[in-house]
């Protein structure tokens, strides 16, 4: 339905073509970039950007999560600090990002860990306090160990939610690689080139 908006706006040129291109030349002129390899080097940087920043944010949130959902003594102490940094909009730490970490590829990387270990280390927190208390009991009645209740028990209920935050984190991170390159000065990558189109 909106791409037959889209066709219908730009062939009665309600808006004019600089503004809003018809889909079919915008089709046209990504097509030529994928042919000639020019968005290719851009393409790599923010892969390359998103892949590590993720893979950091998973290291930081789940263990974090696991903690915090099985300690009570953790997630007291850490939930308010948890809570104070996700009701901050990321984009509004971009100067911080950017005093600490300089304008090249690291403060992209730690922009995009940060954004989505928040929502890992939450998802996998309330997967593993969600875990179900009869199995946990039951298993206790058997001598089970703690760790053998946590590997057995505890960690493969908060598996599902822990992967609806690893997808979630994910297209986070996408999203904010692609605005700090934007915002953020950089010579390559997605962002930077929709910044130079607009």
């Amino acid at each position: 339905i909106l791409i037959a908006i889209w066709v219908i706006i730009a062939s009665i040129k309600i808006i004019n073509p600089i503004f809003l291109p018809s889909p079919l030349d915008v089709l046209k002129q990504l097509w030529s970039m994928l042919i000639s390899g020019e968005i290719a080097h851009d393409l790599y940087s923010t892969i390359y950007r998103l892949i590590i920043g993720f893979s950091l944010g998973i290291f930081i949130g789940v263990p974090i999560g696991l903690l915090m959902g099985y300690s009570k003594r953790i997630y007291d102490a850490l939930e308010v600090v948890i809570e104070m940094f996700r009701s901050i909009p990321v984009v509004a730490l971009f100067p911080l990002f950017l005093i600490f970490f300089g304008l090249g590829d690291a403060s992209k990387f730690t922009i995009a860990a940060w954004s989505s270990s928040l929502i890992i280390l939450i998802n996998t927190m309330y997967g593993v306090k969600n875990s179900k208390k009869t199995r946990i009991m039951v298993a206790q009645t058997m001598k089970a160990t703690p760790a053998q209740i946590f590997i057995k028990i505890v960690f493969p209920e908060a598996t599902p939610d822990m992967f609806v935050g690893l997808r979630t984190g994910l297209s986070i991170a996408l999203i904010v690689v692609i605005m700090s390159e934007m915002f953020m000065g950089t010579q390559t990558g997605l962002g930077q080139r929709i910044f130079n189109a607009h």
